[in-house]
């Protein structure tokens, strides 16, 4: 099963999370923070294994942040590449998990409010990153907005 969480910054929802995981499973996840797996590199190759590697956790937070770093080294052609790696693998993993009861939850901020950037690469990144949460959402069976700690149900596909 698939989880995407959304928010604005710092609202609570990696807590929650942890905690939905835990309530779902029974077990503590295991959480991986994708801003600190993100390196310094253009290499598509590359780019894609940290996604994959990414894929291996239970909950993914910020995951916007190694987007940011995606959409600031490849051009539109890598860029598409590395992000239809990205939703193979998430949906092989949900095939997956479905058999298995197994759920994995992607943390992502909501950048696509408010004030648009002036930078061009800051407002291509938020459009990529619009783009990317509509695939998220389509794919995932439960997705919550959280504001101050309280989730909201947006989506939710029993299975």
């Amino acid at each position: 099963m698939l989880w995407l969480i959304i928010g604005g910054g710092e609202q609570g929802k990696l807590v929650l999370a942890s905690r939905q995981y835990e309530d779902q499973i029974g077990q503590a996840p295991q959480v991986v923070d994708a801003e600190l797996l993100a390196q310094d590199t253009t290499d598509k190759k590359l780019l894609i294994e940290q996604l994959k590697a990414l894929l291996n956790y239970d909950i993914v937070d910020h995951i916007h942040l190694f987007l940011r770093h995606i959409s600031r080294v490849c051009d539109q052609a890598d860029y598409d590449e590395v992000i239809e790696n990205l939703l193979q693998d998430l949906r092989t993993r949900h095939n997956e998990q479905a058999e298995t009861n197994r759920m994995q939850m992607i943390i992502i901020d909501d950048i696509g409010s408010g004030v648009v950037p002036l930078d061009y690469e800051d407002r291509l990144w938020r459009e990529r990153c619009g783009r990317l949460y509509c695939q998220l959402t389509a794919e995932a069976c439960t997705v919550q907005r959280v504001w101050a700690g309280i989730a909201q149900t947006i989506k939710r596909e029993l299975k």
